[in-house]
């Protein structure tokens, strides 16, 4: 590639910003947004010049707990400030919304994209110009002098760098461990050793113990770990709001510490009621096909469910077994692994397999007093909603 046009519009595409779902179908093993690309020579294409441009990264093996600590202790180089705006702009793309809230309270108020721009702002040209221009209330056709540039930098540079402190430097670094990826094609890994590792217990109660320890420390700052230490069992409210906050925390403050491997940790030490904590699947149990119920005649009664009891076996879940086969296709207890629910339409839950009788046979309707019942049932229900939707709208 000889022309430096062509050069710059390959460079161009590869720089084209792409959406979590638009990347999941063309790299499905993708878990966060398009954040990078990088360019492989392969021909020595590079090694003549072809652009004027230059990286935002220009400290590559400087980590970004120190390029925070620098600028927080009053490092001022250009070098280091579009290093750590491109950083800081790059993590934006992977973050949470939840994150972004955090971010801009410890920030007082500003978002990353506006930290980044007030750091790239502080050795822009045309920024310096502006902002001199202004504060030394110059005409518009005028150019402010070097000592005018030099205290528009300072400004500048205070704006950016005030916004830094010690909390604010653990959230980010903590975030970036959450979501970064490392892939280190240099350093090979040479396998040494096959076998259980004997340090494996102590590995895992060193991790429960971290653990604990963490619990107790936060117990009194967030809010369900204070519901869940201070109050009685029976007093105990805890919400999904309350749980997500937990683990939300977990990720920001102690990454090490996912739920998955602190579950596999108590697995090797202590007897774990379960397998593990997430799920493979469901069991449903169809109890609408060919059923009828009704308030008067036909209600429903305890002896109706004790079939599903059976197969659910609250007493000793993991022996359950499906009584649905091919050989039996009106079995009305079966599995459905995590696939086959993500394959649905929709990921629909209304699931059923069952043959509907009434569909099929003509002939096997249920009673005719039956279905006017059902039919009234349903009517009375629709009216009641709609009720209920006008007293919402005239505010009752």
């Amino acid at each position: 590639m000889k022309y430096p046009d062509y050069f710059e519009q390959m460079k161009g595409r590869g720089t084209r910003t792409l959406g979590y779902d638009d990347l999941k179908k063309v790299t499905p093993s993708v878990h966060t947004n398009k954040t990078g690309f990088v360019i492989v020579d392969a021909v020595g294409v590079t090694r003549s010049v072809k652009t004027d441009s230059r990286p935002l990264e220009r400290k590559k093996s400087v980590p970004l707990k120190d390029l925070l600590q620098g600028v927080l202790m009053g490092q001022t180089d250009e070098d280091t400030y579009t290093s750590l705006a491109g950083r800081l702009a790059r993590l934006e793309k992977q973050i949470t919304e939840d994150e972004r809230k955090k971010f801009k309270q410890l920030s007082g108020g500003k978002t990353i994209n506006k930290l980044a721009h007030d750091m790239l702002d502080a050795y822009n040209p045309d920024k310096l110009i502006e902002t001199a221009t202004e504060k030394f209330n110059l005409r518009p056709d005028s150019e402010p002098g070097e000592d005018q540039k030099q205290d528009a930098q300072k400004e500048l540079i205070n704006r950016a760098r005030d916004t830094f402190t010690g909390e604010l430097n653990e959230f980010i670094e903590n975030v970036r461990k959450s979501h970064e990826q490392i892939i280190d094609d240099i350093n090979l890994d040479e396998l040494k050793y096959a076998g259980w590792d004997k340090q494996a217990k102590v590995k895992a109660e060193d991790t429960i113990e971290d653990f604990k320890t963490f619990m107790e420390a936060n117990k009194d700052e967030i809010t369900a770990l204070s519901i869940f230490y201070n109050q009685p069992y029976n007093r105990r409210n805890i919400t999904y709001e309350m749980i997500k906050e937990v683990l939300d925390t977990l990720k920001r403050k102690k990454p090490r510490l996912a739920p998955v491997k602190v579950w596999q940790a108590y697995e090797q030490v202590e007897k774990v009621n379960g397998k593990y904590p997430w799920t493979k699947g469901g069991w449903f149990y169809d109890f609408r096909t060919n059923i009828h119920f009704t308030k008067k005649k036909n209600q429903m009664t305890y002896d109706d469910l004790k079939d599903f009891i059976a197969c659910y076996k609250p007493e000793n879940r993991h022996k359950r077994k499906e009584t649905w086969s091919e050989d039996n296709p009106d079995g009305r207890w079966r599995k459905f692994t995590y696939e086959d629910i993500m394959a649905r339409d929709k990921t629909s839950l209304d699931i059923f397999w069952i043959r509907d009788e009434s569909l099929a046979d003509l002939d096997n309707l249920p009673d005719p007093d039956v279905l006017a019942e059902e039919i009234i049932e349903n009517l009375e229900a629709g009216v009641e909603s709609f009720k209920q939707i006008m007293e919402s709208i005239n505010g009752q």
